[in-house]
């Protein structure tokens, strides 16, 4: 048929059919996690993966970067995930989670974008993990077993008590 004034381009984020219609019902949406900037696209496979880091809903012109906090690690994705408990994400269009360093934590899975450091009670002694509450007595002293000869004390001591009253 050609171009003619009464053909009108799908638009952006589209594509139309090969054999042209004539209703714009004929246009379809790019599928969510591609994209198409073209105006005169006619088949799906002109619509194209967005990259790692990034995502699209149905119908893009163009794919948007994950927010802090949240990744994809994979292509042609419609949303971006969040990061695991004691992980975080500080950078923009990220495909990974970092890990929070031995003394920081982030507590749920979701937007983290900073850890954050373990409050009196609690410790973190590896990196990437969940908070750890500190064990009976241990909070005496400094929140070292291996160096602190009052923990062991403060241990053997509350093991006793422990199966003391639980007898």
């Amino acid at each position: 048929v050609g171009d003619t004034p009464h053909c009108i381009p799908c638009g952006v984020g589209r594509v139309g059919p090969s054999v042209m219609s004539p209703k714009e019902s004929g246009c379809l949406n790019c599928p969510a996690g591609r994209k198409n900037a073209l105006t005169t696209a006619t088949t799906i496979d002109e619509c194209l993966n967005c990259g790692v880091g990034l995502y699209s809903e149905a119908g893009s012109e163009v794919c948007t970067t994950c927010p802090l906090g949240r990744i994809q690690e994979l292509e042609g994705q419609a949303n971006c995930l969040g990061c695991l408990p004691g992980k975080h994400q500080t950078v923009h269009g990220s495909n990974v989670c970092d890990f929070c360093m031995k003394g920081k934590y982030t507590a749920t899975a979701g937007v983290s974008v900073a850890c954050t450091s373990c409050n009196a009670g609690k410790y973190q002694d590896q990196d990437g993990q969940a908070l750890v509450s500190i064990p009976l007595f241990q909070d005496f002293c400094s929140f070292s077993f291996s160096f602190c000869p009052c923990c062991i004390v403060n241990i053997v001591l509350a093991t006793y008590i422990y199966s003391f009253v639980h007898s």
